[in-house]
């Protein structure tokens, strides 16, 4: 149904990050941290394909600061800024990073 555009969202665990192949997906949202930097690139892989604009959003959790959490933050500060992105104020400060 998703696929076919009779219903606009689809919630889905990590083994949708891999062969599925949907076109003209605009938003990710984790609602959890992905483990690690490769599963956040194929997650969030599913929007902005082919030359389209997408928005992947993430969510980190207050509680759940924890070193492994900060590692991945910081891994996906560097892989936005590998692409030409800037990492948004509150992941910066996360990661203990400059503005």
């Amino acid at each position: 149904d998703f696929k076919s555009g009779r219903c606009s969202v689809l919630i889905a665990t990590d083994v949708a990050q891999r062969g599925l192949d949907i076109k003209e997906v605009m938003y990710v949202v984790n609602y959890d941290v992905p483990k690690t930097i490769e599963d956040y690139i194929h997650r969030i892989g599913r929007t902005g394909r082919a030359g389209a604009k997408g928005t992947a959003v993430t969510f980190f959790p207050a509680e759940a600061y924890t070193p492994d959490l900060i590692r991945m933050a910081r891994s996906i500060c560097k892989s936005m800024k590998e692409v030409g992105q800037t990492p948004p104020h509150a992941l910066l400060d996360l990661t203990g990073g400059r503005r």
